[in-house]
Parts: structure tokens; sequence; C-alpha cells
């Protein structure tokens, strides 16, 4: 009766709430507009108000609050005065000291849970 089980090790679970993140992050920008290529602009639905250096973001249709730390707030100034990724992208660029790749790692990171959140809206661009 006394069977032998083999050790069995589970994985971290940060390991598996970051490939959680990651397929969900990837179901996100299949569905969405090259955003580097595109429109953005504040969705209908959205009010936003700066407190104290930060934002704080509401969808008045789903009541749900998302809040902006500086570099977030600074981001959604830029986004509302070009409605370009790639032009907030750049002058981002020239504010801060930071790498190109991480910069837009963690702006399709943010423009996409503001996507999600239904905050902004992405369109095409338009085919020439």
């Amino acid at each position: 009766m006394g069977e032998e089980f083999a050790d069995v090790s589970f994985p971290d679970v940060s390991l598996w709430r970051y490939r959680a993140f990651t397929i969900l992050q990837s179901a996100i920008f299949e569905n969405m507009t090259d955003i580097w290529n595109a429109t953005i602009k504040p969705s209908s639905d959205a009010l936003f108000q700066l407190l104290a250096g930060e934002t704080v973001l509401l969808n008045i249709r789903t009541e749900q609050y998302f809040g902006l730390d500086p570099v977030g707030t600074r981001i959604w100034e830029l986004l509302i005065d070009s409605g370009s990724a790639s032009a907030v992208q750049e002058k981002l660029e020239q504010e801060f000291e930071v790498d190109s790749t991480t910069l837009r790692e963690d702006m399709e990171r943010l423009l996409g849970e503001l996507v999600d959140a239904k905050l902004i809206e992405v369109t095409a661009a338009s085919a020439a």
C-alpha cells in the first residue's frame, strides 16, 4: 500500500503570472490596430483630472478608475496634443534619458491597458 511518488516541483507562481500577463497582452495587441501608425484619442466616455502631478482617469460608462503616475501623465498629455504614439515616443526620448526599446515596451503596455479599459480609441491610419 505504500506507493512511492516522484518529487513534483511546481513552477514559480510569479513565472505563471508573467506568462498569463504576456498571453493577455498578446491578445490585446492582436485585436488592436498598430499603435505606432494610428491616431489615438481619449474615448468619449473618458474623464480625466490632474491631481498633484498625477492623472486620474474615469470611464463614465464602466465606472472604472485608472491612475497615472507622473510619467504616465506626461504620456497622456502628449497623446492629447499629438494623437500619435510615435510622436509621444519621440518627445519623451528628448525629455528623458531612456532606452528606446524600453520606452516602446512601456508605452505599448500602458496603451494596451488604456484600450482595455476603454479610455482611449485607436484608429488605423488610412491606406494611402
